[in-house]
């Protein structure tokens, strides 16, 4: 009966290893480039609800990120390009992308 349970720890440990090995990757935009990027997003909404706090205009600083991202990515593909704004996008849609798939959660009522 021993020799089955250590088979079976062996075994296990085995697959965590062949696991962590084929999904570093996604692993690692899972757990450190989503909250990283959720954490950048939120300190911008910040940011820029502190500036529109400082006039005297009363308007949603998420509407004023979103506002914001839109001129700033259409002036960037002007600048650099398609192709290099694709790129800056893919990254972006990272924390973006995660927050847009679970958005009914923020809205659910308690």
């Amino acid at each position: 009966m021993a020799p089955n349970i250590t088979e079976f720890i062996s075994d296990g440990f085995e697959a965590l290893k062949l696991v962590a090995r084929l999904s570093w990757r996604r692993n690692v935009k899972a757990w450190i480039q989503v909250p990283f990027g959720i954490v950048l997003i939120l300190l911008a909404c910040f940011g820029v609800n502190a500036l529109i706090g400082l006039s005297s205009v009363s308007f949603p600083a998420s509407v004023a990120c979103l506002i914001l991202l839109f001129l700033i990515l259409n002036l960037i593909d002007l600048v650099i390009g398609h192709q290099r704004t694709r790129a800056l996008v893919s990254i972006i849609d990272i924390p973006a992308g995660w927050a847009l798939r679970y958005i009914n959660l923020f809205f659910t009522p308690s």
